[in-house]
């Protein structure tokens, strides 16, 4: 997850400060070098952020899958051992980033169980794997800039080697993969307000909310994936060609109709049968759904205004409603 924040801070480094782009050519220090180095002092695995950009990009499409170090007590005293079991890639059907498992949280929304009481021990309350909606927003958000970058000569790389087809690896432009994020994101993310609209892939059974923006494609639990939460105005934000403007000024209006309030968002559609919108860290009982805090994003306000705000007042504009 925080990867991805981390490429949208250094484009934003690079597009707003004067000169910015002379950052990518600054030495990072490699505390960890390779996947089984121990510590380095700094200064002694140094190499360019440009580097470091393209081997992040290049891990993530060629896939990672790796037990953390350490696993066990000693680094998360509540996680269940499948949790510390991570595994990432891109689908190259789509270009969609995926990632995590029902046992771990790859994203903000990284709250895991620790009441043995209520059972929830080791459980995350919202994994959220698949492909996150806001992930999705900040990878394609990267690669735009990449593409861009790469067309005005001052990023190299043309882009990622990767296995589209099972077969052999082939190159991956930018603005190959800025393209297949494209196509793909309104058909996969958007539920149309009429069912039986074959354009757009919503499966009617899990579907309590339409002209909303999923929450993620591929979860486990195949619920999740339909669960109106106010994760998709970041992807709004970063990627904002990604969305038809009529599916956004609708969706936004059921985000502020529902999810906004006087201090915030709500973390979760008050209708959704995992709501629970009361959170209390401090209090242990036989409550599953709530028990040490386990429904810290299944409901409570989280998510600051602002951002919601600003989408709701672009978005408006560009529809000419005022």
């Amino acid at each position: 997850f925080y990867w991805r924040w981390w490429l949208q801070s250094v484009q934003d480094y690079c597009t707003i400060v004067p000169k910015g782009m002379d950052i990518l050519s600054a030495p990072v220090s490699r505390l960890f070098p390779t996947d089984d180095s121990e510590p380095q002092p700094p200064g002694k695995a140094d190499m360019p952020l440009r580097d470091v950009v393209q081997e992040a990009l290049q891990r993530h499409s060629s896939g990672i899958s790796f037990r953390e170090r350490n696993a066990g007590p000693s680094l998360d005293q509540n996680m269940k051992p499948e949790g510390f079991d991570v595994a990432v890639g891109i689908d190259w059907k789509t270009g969609f980033v995926y990632g995590g498992s029902e046992w771990n949280c790859g994203t903000w929304m990284d709250k895991v169980g620790e009441s043995d009481q209520a059972g929830n021990r080791g459980v995350p309350a919202t994994p959220r794997d698949g492909s996150a909606v806001e992930l999705v927003g900040l990878c394609k958000s990267a690669v735009r800039w990449l593409s861009q970058m790469h067309a005005k000569g001052v990023y190299k790389e043309k882009g990622v080697m990767a296995d589209t087809e099972g077969l052999e690896e082939r190159l991956v432009t930018w603005s190959q993969w800025d393209e297949m994020i494209q196509e793909s994101f309104e058909r996969h993310f958007w539920i149309p307000d009429a069912e039986g609209d074959v354009t757009h892939i919503a499966d009617a059974n899990f579907v309590h909310q339409r002209t909303i923006y999923r929450d993620s494609v591929g979860a486990t639990k195949r619920f999740a994936d339909f669960q109106l939460r106010p994760n998709f105005p970041i992807a709004m934000t970063v990627a904002p060609e990604l969305f038809v403007p009529e599916h956004a000024w609708k969706a936004l209006t059921m985000t502020e109709t529902i999810l906004l309030g006087k201090l915030g968002m709500a973390t979760l559609d008050p209708k959704d049968w995992a709501y629970r919108g009361v959170y209390d860290n401090s209090q242990d009982s036989g409550s599953y759904e709530t028990a040490r805090g386990f429904n810290y994003h299944q409901g409570p306000v989280r998510r600051a205004r602002g951002q919601c705000g600003g989408l709701f007042y672009h978005s408006h504009e560009r529809n000419g409603c005022g």
